[in-house]
């Protein structure tokens, strides 16, 4: 498995290539098939890239994936000639980038893209792809054209990927929640046993007990009244 560069062209200019470490086909339409079921991403540039392209440039590319994938685009340059209308879509005198979804022109059309309008990164509804780079017969002042990588991502793993990730965080979620709530019921089975503890040692039979001076008092006053307590049995004998 490897990346393929890719750039053919078809129009004025011969088909030619920039360097290949995969697998392509050319139509009789000149229409380039990228089979990314044998590599695992490829890299698509208009002709000349870094340098400026030439005009009357028309190059076309498939891109296919393999079933049950959809196909990844992320565009790392995009720079085309100055366009006279700010609306691609509505202009076609303009150095224009196009892009299906689907296997022609035909199919539904993602966006067109120009001057230096960067397309957003995005993802195919299906396994097919159809690209289209024309540029005017006028020259493009040094605009340096586009390059973007195409790889594939396994669209049940796409849909279920999300679904793992937010069971896996209710999960987290729930387990903090519990040792949350076990940690407060712990701490509080510990409060009340310290209040009971000292609510045990705090209670006498007798009201409540007497400090070690009261108790000296009271033992003082024990010893002078001894002396009288006898002195009143003798004379009652």
């Amino acid at each position: 498995m490897s990346t393929a560069k890719i750039m053919f062209c078809s129009g004025r200019f011969t088909p030619f290539l920039v360097l290949f470490l995969g697998v392509f086909k050319t139509s009789e339409e000149s229409i380039t098939e990228i089979d990314l079921r044998d590599v695992l991403s490829a890299v698509i540039s208009s002709p000349n890239f870094p340098n400026s392209y030439p005009p009357g440039t028309d190059c076309a590319w498939t891109v296919i994936a393999p079933d049950d994938y959809r196909i990844k685009v992320k565009f790392k340059a995009f720079q085309l000639g100055e366009c006279g209308s700010r609306n691609c879509n509505t202009s076609f005198d303009c150095d224009v980038l196009e892009i299906s979804d689907g296997a022609r022109n035909s199919s539904a059309l993602i966006g067109r893209f120009c001057a230096s309008q960067r397309p957003p990164g995005f993802y195919s509804k299906g396994n097919l792809l159809w690209i289209r780079f024309k540029s005017c017969s006028r020259p493009n002042n040094g605009s340096v054209g586009f390059e973007a990588t195409f790889s594939t991502e396994n669209m049940v793993l796409a849909f279920l990927l999300p679904i793992l990730g937010c069971i896996l965080l209710l999960f987290i979620i729930i387990a903090v929640v519990v040792i949350i709530k076990c940690r407060r019921q712990k701490v509080t089975a510990r409060n009340s046993s310290d209040r009971l503890s000292r609510s045990d040692t705090d209670i006498l039979p007798m009201g409540n007990r007497p400090n070690m001076e009261e108790q000296f008092s009271w033992s003082e006053q024990q010893e002078h009244s001894m002396p009288l307590l006898f002195r009143d049995s003798e004379e009652s004998l």
